[in-house]
């Protein structure tokens, strides 16, 4: 009887152990917000004038206050953006090691050559050794609910690395925040900050937020906490017809361009978000009961108004990549014809017609005229907004040629331009070739011994006469 009884005593104790935590308290949690200040080394990106130091604040500072709000502990190495903010490594690993918390957070953005845009996640140690296994726990959490944010990534493969694993030149020194910690921690960089599409989202402090809340999710997970009965809805709203005119990964859904300015409504509850003017097209929703719901997205001007049934997980973000479709009755319009030159047209040409929306490309083909005639290869871009017409022959020397495109010329949706284009050009009255740039420049010095020798001329050469005609000699002849 008594085997009995302390058995059921260690039963109760090992289900008292595994139950979930209904909050934070008692836990303590040291949040580092990378860098400090807006100096060069706090990563500056110009094309959309984004610090990352201002970022890591942000996220850590709405980290804090959700995780008070449930009942945490939480230390920070900085709570403001000053010079005097940018603390030695060893400064922040000490605060921590003092606070005697349970776990250290490194809050980072990355940055490469501004092709990437994916997630990594650090701790000490290699990859298959962390010092504290907790920390390799931890961040396998923490990814996939950093990928949870979006779609908007160009990688999604788990990147989760030991840091000596990760800096394999540095030996057993790693990451300087991490190397005198006397417990378990990580260092998260979220997304990548000279990504330009990841630059604008991350001037919105919302997305900056919903980055704060995969930090809480994951802390619940690790710590035993009752995860949220609420989830969110984040998106991004944009035009399926134009591009972007930055960098982007042709394999994401950064190839469409986001939309500014407009009004996003959620139903039930009437609750709306302004999109700003960011170029990033975000929006987001926290907090929301689990269920069914409906968005609307209205308020950009020459686009129609877009519904979008959404159904809420608890715990979860639920992503939207919003493609609104736009007024098909808008009048295209011809914004720029080059070359502008009325006179002195080279006779190799290219003629590029740009249009403020997606043509229709037989219709414009049809539309096209060159007077004398001449057979062109036609080459459309950018959703064939902009169209480059190449003659297939060079143009004749001293002459005149008419290019028009009539009213025929219409938007995909069959609606034509209001005004047509028609100009005459004149060809040079080429007598002699002119050399119109070269590379070296004359008697340069110090040029490269692999050096390759550029020379542009004013019209085409025929190959079969330049080899016999060039010579490089040296000083002496």
């Amino acid at each position: 009887m008594k085997k009995i009884i302390i058995l059921s005593i260690f039963l109760v104790a090992a289900l008292i152990s595994n139950a979930q935590k209904q909050d934070f308290t008692g836990i303590r949690i040291f949040v580092n917000p990378g860098h400090g200040g807006l100096d060069g080394d706090d990563r500056h990106m110009i094309e959309t004038d984004f610090w990352e130091s201002e970022g890591n604040l942000t996220k850590g500072l709405y980290l804090r206050t959700l995780l008070q709000n449930k009942n945490a502990t939480v230390f920070m190495s900085r709570t403001t953006n000053t010079t005097a903010d940018d603390l030695p490594l060893s400064t922040i690993s000490t605060m921590a090691n003092d606070a005697n918390v349970d776990f250290f957070l490194s809050i980072h953005s990355n940055g490469f050559d501004g092709r990437s845009n994916r997630a990594l996640v650090l701790y000490r140690g290699y990859d298959d050794q962390p010092v504290y296994p907790e920390s390799k726990t931890f961040s396998n959490l923490l990814f996939p609910k950093l990928i949870e944010k979006g779609d908007y990534w160009t990688s999604t493969s788990t990147w989760v690395k030991g840091d000596w694993s990760f800096y394999p030149n540095w030996g057993t020194q790693g990451l300087g925040v991490l190397r005198g910690l006397t417990m378990p921690g990580a260092l998260s960089e979220g997304s990548y900050h000279d990504y330009i599409a990841e630059g604008w989202r991350l001037k919105n402090f919302d997305h900056l937020l919903s980055e704060s809340w995969v930090f809480l999710r994951t802390f619940a997970a690790f710590f035993g906490v009752n995860p949220e009965t609420d989830g969110m809805i984040s998106g991004v709203v944009r035009n399926p017809l134009k591009t972007p005119t930055y960098y982007f990964d042709a394999s994401t859904t950064d190839k469409d361009i986001p939309l500014n300015g407009g009004l996003v409504t959620l139903t039930p509850g009437n609750k709306t978000y302004r999109i700003d003017n960011k170029n990033n097209g975000y929006f987001q929703f926290d907090s929301v009961p689990t269920g069914n719901y409906k968005i609307t997205i209205s308020e950009i001007p020459n686009f129609y108004q877009k519904e979008i049934d959404v159904v809420v997980e608890s715990n979860k973000n639920k992503y939207i990549n919003a493609l609104v479709q736009q007024d098909t009755t808008i009048v295209p319009k011809l914004v720029s014809v080059t070359p502008d030159n009325l006179d002195s047209l080279i006779l190799n040409p290219q003629f590029v017609f740009k249009f403020d929306l997606n043509m229709d490309t037989k219709k414009v083909a049809a539309a096209f005229s060159i007077t004398p005639s001449v057979e062109a290869d036609f080459i459309w871009s950018e959703k064939n907004t902009i169209l480059t017409i190449k003659p297939k022959t060079t143009l004749t020397p001293k002459t005149n040629y008419q290019v028009t495109l009539t009213t025929a010329a219409t938007s995909q949706w069959g609606v034509s331009i209001p005004d047509g284009f028609n100009k005459t050009y004149t060809t040079y009255n080429h007598t002699e070739l002119i050399l119109n740039a070269n590379y070296p420049t004359n008697n340069q010095a110090e040029v490269s011994p692999y050096l390759q020798v550029r020379l542009q001329f004013n019209a085409p050469l025929k190959p079969e006469s330049v080899d016999a005609n060039i010579e490089i000699v040296n000083s002496e002849n």
